[in-house]
């Protein structure tokens, strides 16, 4: 090593300055490496330069050959019957499609100039549409204050006069794409879903108004028409019907109908009569009766097998409904007697043989056992018994819940002899009337309490949802030994939970699958685990039961520590059993519970 070779070895080892001899040195050596690297980094600019080029003329090549590509796409290759089925399948399902263009059927007519073609010659593309029309008020027009429903509902007083016309013109173009639409559907049967909002003038409706133009472009298609779904305010009704005959309605099978108004006295409306019909909706969200529009002949309706009505129709008008129309299959009511109030009816029983779904929300014990008892449904596969939810006028509870009057929905389910899913809603059925029904139902494979479950934010609405399932006690579907005691000396009046809980007596041996919402205090952890683990597997088999498939429980308190869901689901898989357990839960402590020796009116009960 030469002594300039030792000075900068020794140079690394310090912070001293540099000698100038040293300095001078230095620089002479690193002269060469800077123009290497010079050289390197000119190189690599080329090399850059080169490789974008490169990377240009690649990408003009992808495009030209995606250009080439496209010509020999599958898709081209297809047959027109083949594109048919693929545009058939990509309409909604779940609603009737809307006239854009950014929807099918419009959307494939925009793509190319074959999909077009192929599109407009498809009829099964133009069979369901559905129109939603919003006209405001003009200036100064004074609707009805019980059906202004332009201002009640879309929160409007009164609109500027260009948007009206604008409104206007909107309508009598959608006349012309909704002419365009449906002829091109050539004989098959016609879905049409209309929503209308805004002014409810009969002066809107008379012959050379753009909404007169409009209704009467559809009722050219009305005998092709088999689903018709309307949501308008109640008071254009007899605009719009009072002249069409049920004859009208050829081929009419399902209808649903929203009022969004206020009923008047203007008779039955003739839509309803429609002579084919087989399934009907009415929802009534404001108004006083649905009588007016319940009115049929003794002739009309002879084909119904479903009906849905949402909205509180008194007791009797309830048993006279059933009665009327024993070709039901599915049926949904909502029944209320305001005070309670008894309204006669028939003690003659009645049968509904090919029933399979019933949905009955009550908000009264008037007259629903003479209902239960007197009504037959042998083919009854599910039956829905809930208490119509009303936040406010809640009553305190009585000293004896044990105690409530019986609805005598039992009676009712012991002839139901084929069914296997029950909802029951323990807020409006006594713990006895529970137990009987159970008791009577021993064949149901799956039970549901209460209702679905929801997720509030607020600790007051999981009070008013989980006060409704204090009746029902999870414990007596446990199989368990007990101390033995003497069921056949109990009666409705005299019945103590505990005593259900015995060996003798297994309820719903059949029980494959059980939910249940805002389950109280009553459901304890070890409750449900107990009730899981006695109902699967090897315990399901040893208790002559069969076992549990799915659980899903929703509790009114926040969740334990650990994971009881896993828990329950790793025991079952001890018992040789795999199950599906959903446990939801409160994020916060539920609201106190009210007692009977609570105050016998609330805050609430004023608002």
């Amino acid at each position: 090593m030469s002594i300039m070779d030792s000075d900068i070895f020794e140079a690394h080892r310090h912070n001293d300055e540099p000698s100038p001899a040293l300095v001078t040195e230095i620089k002479r050596r690193m002269t060469q490496p800077i123009l290497e690297l010079q050289r390197r980094n000119e190189e690599i600019e080329g090399l850059t330069r080169a490789m974008d080029a490169l990377g240009k003329e690649c990408d003009d090549l992808e495009a030209s050959i995606a250009d080439h590509q496209t010509i020999l796409s599958p898709i081209r290759r297809l047959p027109p019957d083949i594109l048919h089925e693929i545009f058939y399948h990509c309409l909604p399902t779940h609603r009737n499609p809307v006239m854009s263009e950014r929807e099918a059927p419009i959307l494939f007519t925009v793509v190319c100039r074959s999909w077009r073609s192929i599109a407009l010659s498809s009829p099964r593309l133009w069979t369901r549409v559905h129109i939603p029309i919003r006209l405001p008020r003009k200036q100064g027009d004074d609707d009805d204050d019980d059906d202004a429903w332009g201002s009640t509902f879309s929160g409007y007083e009164v609109d500027e006069e260009d948007t009206r016309e604008d409104s206007e013109k909107y309508i009598l173009f959608h006349r012309n794409r909704l002419h365009a639409w449906l002829s091109r559907s050539g004989a098959l049967a016609l879905s049409v879903s209309l929503s209308y909002s805004g002014s409810t003038s009969q002066r809107e409706f008379e012959d050379g108004t753009a909404l007169k133009q409009f209704f009467d472009t559809l009722f050219t298609y009305l005998p092709a028409i088999t689903d018709l779904e309307l949501a308008m305010p109640t008071r254009i009704y007899p605009f719009l019907f009072a002249h069409l005959s049920p004859s009208s309605f050829p081929s009419l099978r399902r209808i649903k109908l929203d009022f969004a108004g206020r009923p008047n006295s203007t008779g039955p409306i003739s839509l309803i009569d429609a002579p084919n019909l087989e399934s009907m909706s009415i929802a009534l969200k404001a108004g006083s009766s649905i009588g007016p529009f319940w009115e049929p002949s003794s002739s009309a309706l002879c084909h119904l097998t479903s009906l849905s009505i949402h909205y509180r129709l008194k007791t009797d008008v309830a048993f006279r409904i059933l009665k009327r129309y024993p070709q039901l299959r599915f049926c949904k009511m909502n029944i209320y007697n305001p005070n309670e109030a008894l309204y006669p009816l028939s003690e003659e029983k009645f049968l509904l043989p090919q029933l399979v779904v019933l949905v009955l929300s009550v908000d009264t014990n008037a007259g629903m056992e003479e209902i239960f008892r007197q009504m037959d449904a042998p083919s009854l596969t599910h039956f829905n018994f809930q208490e119509t939810f009303r936040r406010f006028g809640y009553n305190p509870p009585a000293p004896d819940q044990n105690f409530q009057p019986s609805l005598g929905v039992h009676h009712f389910l012991e002839r139901c002899n084929v069914l296997t899913k029950l909802t029951l809603d323990a807020s409006c059925t006594a713990s006895h009337d529970i137990f009987h029904c159970l008791s009577s139902a021993s064949q149901i494979t799956h039970l549901v309490i209460g209702q679905r479950f929801r997720k509030f934010t607020r600790p007051v609405d999981y009070f008013w949802d989980a006060r409704r399932q204090r009746n029902f006690d999870l414990n007596v579907l446990v199989i368990q030994p007990f101390p033995t005691s003497n069921f056949e000396n109990l009666t409705e009046k005299s019945i103590d939970m505990d005593a259900f809980r015995t060996p003798g007596i297994i309820l719903l041996p059949r029980l494959e699958v059980f939910e249940a919402g805002a389950m109280t205090g009553k459901a304890t952890y070890e409750i449900v685990k107990k009730f899981v683990l006695s109902r699967v597997g090897g315990s399901a088999i040893r208790n002559g039961v069969r076992s549990l498939r799915r659980v899903n429980i929703a509790f009114d308190r926040p969740p334990p520590a650990g994971d009881l869901a896993m828990d329950i689901q790793d025991a079952a898989k001890a018992e040789g059993m795999e199950i599906t357990v959903q446990l939801h839960h409160n994020s916060f402590e539920p609201f106190p519970w009210p007692t009977a020796a609570d105050p016998s009116s609330y805050p609430w009960e004023s608002f």
